[in-house]
């Protein structure tokens, strides 16, 4: 598996593999807060924080125990940036990643040190033709396989991610990856991939590494 595929497609291929009727409906289950009024500004475009936000009453983010989808709660205030793919496009710091024209909403939620974000996206929308060849190559074979992930809005993100004093985005032992209400380890899943740990994880805080994250506090101009 070539180190240059967009992380989105390795967890995609990951977790859509071999997947029942039951398991399916998991994969493609949407996060609460995609459909929801709080992710639309009052003129009825996406709305995009210039700062972290508050989240009122909110579930802390979450930490993995023993087993795949063990969890408690980290506590602490909850904070949450909407759509910060649409920031970048507007004269944020971040590099533009690979599947920006296909994702419809995305979120990033802190609580601590702990991260958790993602986005909801639909493959029919990815701008293929500026993909690597590699990366093309992964892309057709995940398509051609599995073709009802086209057309149909599929939830991608990772959970218990840590944010350093650097402002880096870190993987660690409790990193998951999710697919709808799937979750995978991050060993779990670079075994699955034939790939090592290392490789897993520098890929995808590779491309964690593309989102400028405010300091808790501080605005981002647009």
């Amino acid at each position: 598996m070539a180190k240059k595929i967009a992380a989105v497609l390795l967890i995609l291929a990951l977790l859509v593999g071999g997947a029942g009727y039951w398991l399916w409906t998991q994969l493609t289950a949407l996060p609460d807060w995609y459909d929801s009024a709080d992710m639309i500004a009052e003129d009825g475009s996406p709305q995009v924080d210039r700062d972290w936000v508050r989240i009122p009453n909110a579930e802390p983010t979450r930490e993995s125990g023993k087993g795949e989808g063990a969890a408690e709660a980290t506590g602490g205030e909850a904070y949450q940036l909407r759509n910060p793919h649409l920031r970048r496009k507007r004269g944020g710091k971040g590099k533009p990643m690979k599947v920006d024209k296909a994702i419809r909403a995305s979120r990033v939620q802190m609580s601590g040190e702990t991260i958790e974000g993602g986005a909801v996206l639909n493959l029919s929308d990815m701008d293929v033709e500026t993909l690597e060849p590699k990366d093309r190559e992964a892309y057709d074979r995940l398509t051609e396989a599995f073709p009802a992930l086209m057309g149909r809005d599929v939830y991608v993100g990772i959970e218990n991610a840590t944010r350093t004093e650097d402002g880096e985005i870190v993987v660690n032992s409790k990193t998951r990856l999710r697919v709808g209400e799937t979750r995978y380890s991050i060993a779990s899943a670079a075994k699955r991939l034939g790939m090592s740990s290392t490789e897993l994880r520098n890929e995808i805080e590779d491309e964690l590494g593309k989102i400028d994250l405010p300091e808790l506090g501080g605005e981002l101009e647009l």
